[in-house]
C-alpha cells in the first residue's frame, strides 16, 4: 500500500479500537440487546445474500453461461430498486391479506413476518450488491496468474485455486457492505417490529425530550465509529490495483454439461428474488371485487390494472400517477436537488484526492463516515444542526423549505458518488496534466478544462446513481421533511402499516418500473464509461 492507504488503515484501526472499547464500557442492557438484534439481523441477511450472490457473480463473470451479459444487466438494474418497494412487494404477496394468504380458505398463514420476514427481505435486497462487488473482484483477478496456472493444471482446478481465491477479498467487502445497509435501515424493521439500533433511534426521537433523551443515540454513534474504522481499514485496498494488471479479456471457464442445469438454477433464483415480488404487486393492483348474486367475489382484472398504471384519457384520475402526483413532484424535486448537491461536493473532493495523499485520506474518511452513518442518525444530526440557530430565517429554512431533507439525502448519496468520481478521475492519463501544468494551467483549470470534459459520462453515471438512491431514501428524510411535504417513500411507508391495497400496490409497481428503467439507463451508461476507461488503464494513472 502507498502511504495514504497505510495511514488510512491505521486511522481506521484506532477508530475501530476506540469504538470497541467504549461499546464494551456501556452498561445499559437494553442498548446491548439492540446491538445484538442489529448484529443478528445483519448476520441473517449475509447468510442469504453472500453464498447466493457469490455463486451468481462467479457464474456470470467467469464462465460461459448462456445469456450471462443480459442476466448481469438485469440484476444490475434491480440494484436500483429501493428497499421500501421490495418490502412492499413481499408484503403484498406473503403478509396479512397478501395473495398467498388469501388463496386459501380460511385465510392462510403469513409466510413473511417477524424475524424471518426481515431477514428474508434484507437478504434478497442485498443480493444485487453482493453480485456487483464479488463480480468486480472476480474480474480484477490477474489474467497472467490464471494463464500460467492453466499450463500446469486443469481449468477447474485453476478456477478454484486461483480465481475463487483472488475473489475472496470481494466477498469480505460485500459482507461489510451488507452489514452497513442492513444496520442503517428502518423500513423493514419498522414493518416487522424488529428492535435494532436504527429503529430505536428513529422511534426514540419521536418520544425523546431533546438529543439527550433519545434512547440509543450514544450507542448509534459508537456503532457508526465501529463501521467507519472497518471501512477505512478495508476499502482502500480496492484502490490498490497494481498498474500492471491487464484490463482486457479474462480466461472463460467452460461449464460443459452443467451449462443448462446452471441456467435453470440462475433462472429459478431470478424468479424467486425478482419475478415473484413483482408478480405480487401486479396481482394485488389488479384485484377487483364484484357482486355476484348479492355476494362479493374477488377476481383479477387486467383492465383495472391498466387503469391504475397508465393515465388514459377519461380515466386518468384513477391512475396511481395522478393520485400520488403531489408526492411524485416532491420526490423528483428532492431527489434531483440532493443528487446535484452530492455531485457538486464529490467532484472537487475526488479531484483533490487524486492529487494529494493527505487529501486522499480526507476523502476516504468522508466515504467511511458517510457509509457508516445510519439513516436515522443522519436525520437526527441534521435536526441538531438546524436547530442550533434561533434566528427567524433559520426557522423558516428548517420549517418551510427542502434544505434539511436535501442536506440529509445528499449526505446519504455522497459516498457512492464520491467513489465513482474518484475512480473516474483516477484513471486519467497523468502526462496530459503534467503538460498542462508546464503551460501554466492551475488545478482548477485542469479540472474544468481537461478532467471533467473527458469524464462527462462518468459524472452522468454518478448523478443517475445518486438520483436512484435519493428517490428511494427514507430512513433519513422521514425525520427532517417539513410539515405539508410528503414524498412517495414516506407515503408508501405509511400505507404499509395498514396492508397493501390496490392503490398502494399500483404506486409501488409504478415506482418499481421507473426505477428499473433508471437502473437500465445507468447500467448502459456505466458500461460505456468502463469500456472507455479500460482502454487507457495501461497508461500512467493520475
Amino acid at each position: 500500500m502507498t502511504n495514504w492507504r497505510r495511514f488510512s488503515f491505521w486511522i481506521g484501526f484506532l477508530i475501530l479500537g476506540g469504538s470497541l472499547g467504549l461499546m464494551a464500557a456501556e452498561g445499559d442492557g437494553d442498548l446491548i440487546l439492540l446491538a445484538r438484534n442489529t448484529f443478528c439481523l445483519t448476520l441473517g441477511a449475509c447468510a442469504i445474500s453472500l453464498p447466493i450472490g457469490t455463486v451468481l457473480a462467479l457464474l456470470l463473470t467467469r464462465t460461459d453461461l448462456p445469456w450471462r451479459r443480459a442476466v448481469w444487466g438485469v440484476w444490475m438494474s434491480v440494484l436500483f430498486v429501493p428497499l421500501y418497494l421490495q418490502a412492499a412487494a413481499w408484503k403484498a404477496g406473503f403478509y396479512r391479506w397478501g395473495w398467498c394468504s388469501l388463496a386459501s380458505e380460511p385465510v392462510g398463514p403469513m409466510w413473511v413476518r417477524n424475524w424471518s420476514g426481515a431477514v428474508w427481505v434484507h437478504g434478497l435486497a442485498a443480493l444485487p450488491w453482493v453480485l456487483l462487488i464479488v463480480g468486480l473482484a472476480a474480474q480484477l483477478t490477474e489474467p497472467e496468474l490464471e494463464e500460467v496456472a492453466l499450463l500446469d493444471a486443469s481449468p477447474w482446478r485453476v478456477f478454484w485455486r486461483v480465481t475463487v481465491r483472488r475473489a475472496l477479498p470481494g466477498v469480505g467487502i460485500a459482507a461489510l457492505w451488507v452489514m452497513i445497509m442492513v444496520a442503517g435501515e428502518i423500513v423493514v424493521t419498522d414493518q416487522y417490529q424488529i428492535r435494532t439500533l436504527a429503529e430505536q433511534l428513529y422511534t426514540g426521537w419521536a418520544i425523546g425530550s431533546g438529543e439527550s433523551g433519545v434512547p440509543g443515540l450514544r450507542l448509534a454513534w459508537l456503532s457508526a465509529g465501529l463501521l467507519t474504522g472497518m471501512i477505512m481499514m478495508i476499502l482502500p485496498r480496492f484502490f490498490a490495483a497494481p498498474a500492471h494488471v491487464s484490463y482486457g479479456q479474462r480466461p472463460v471457464f467452460h461449464l460443459n454439461r452443467w451449462r443448462w442445469p446452471l441456467v435453470a438454477l440462475v433462472g429459478m433464483l431470478f424468479a424467486v428474488a425478482v419475478l415473484v415480488p413483482i408478480g405480487s404487486l401486479v396481482y394485488k393492483a389488479g384485484i377487483d371485487v364484484r357482486l355476484v348474486d348479492g355476494l362479493p367475489v374477488r377476481g383479477w382484472s387486467g383492465a383495472k390494472l391498466l387503469r391504475l398504471l397508465v393515465p388514459l384519457p377519461g380515466t386518468y384520475r384513477l391512475s396511481a400517477i395522478w393520485r400520488f402526483k403531489s408526492e411524485l413532484q416532491w420526490t423528483w424535486l428532492l431527489g434531483c436537488s440532493a443528487a446535484s448537491l452530492a455531485l457538486a461536493v464529490a467532484v472537487p473532493i475526488s479531484w483533490a484526492a487524486c492529487r494529494s495523499a493527505s487529501r486522499a485520506i480526507g476523502a476516504m474518511t468522508i466515504v467511511a463516515v458517510g457509509l457508516a452513518t445510519s439513516g436515522p442518525l443522519v436525520g437526527v444530526t441534521v435536526i441538531w444542526l438546524m436547530t442550533r440557530c434561533s434566528q427567524p430565517w433559520c426557522v423558516w429554512i428548517y420549517d418551510q423549505s427542502l434544505f434539511a431533507p436535501v442536506l440529509a439525502v445528499g449526505w446519504r448519496c455522497l459516498p457512492l458518488v464520491l467513489l465513482i468520481c474518484w475512480a473516474g478521475f483516477g484513471s486519467l492519463n497523468r502526462s496530459v496534466f503534467d503538460a498542462a501544468a508546464l503551460d501554466g494551467a492551475g488545478s482548477g483549470t485542469q479540472l474544468f478544462r481537461i478532467a471533467i470534459p473527458q469524464r462527462k459520462l462518468v459524472l452522468a453515471v454518478a448523478w443517475l446513481a445518486a438520483i436512484a438512491i435519493a428517490f428511494g431514501e427514507l430512513s433519513a428524510s422521514k425525520l427532517v421533511v417539513p410539515p405539508g411535504i410528503t414524498t412517495v417513500p414516506i407515503r408508501v411507508f405509511s400505507l404499509l402499516h395498514y396492508g397493501i391495497d390496490d392503490q398502494a400496490a399500483a404506486i409501488c409497481l409504478t415506482g418499481m418500473i421507473g426505477m428499473l428503467l433508471t437502473g437500465t439507463t445507468v447500467v448502459a451508461a456505466a458500461s460505456l464509461a468502463v469500456r472507455s476507461i479500460c482502454a487507457i488503464m495501461e497508461e500512467p494513472r493520475l
